[in-house]
């Protein structure tokens, strides 16, 4: 049984990996529709490393949190008593 937790676990993991590039691909498409139909850049940071840093870091966040609920739902759903 707890090794079927743990393969579990990790299918999670996959799976929050897998919503959050598929966010992540969206957003970038929005943003460079915006930018080929506005003909102007959309520049939320300046820096090219500060923005690659900041992207990295929010890209984590969203990881770790969807990861968390995806986890909270399996957790209510198969585990309480």
């Amino acid at each position: 049984m707890i090794e079927y937790i743990r393969s579990f676990l990790d299918e999670i993991t996959v799976q929050a990996l897998q919503i959050n590039i598929l966010i992540w691909l969206l957003l970038w498409i929005m943003i460079n529709l915006f930018n080929f139909f506005k003909n102007q850049k959309l520049t939320i940071l300046e820096s090219k490393y500060l923005n690659d840093f900041y992207l990295t870091v929010y890209f984590t966040l969203s990881f770790v949190i969807i990861r968390y609920y995806i986890k909270m739902n399996f957790i209510e759903k198969y585990l309480t008593f």
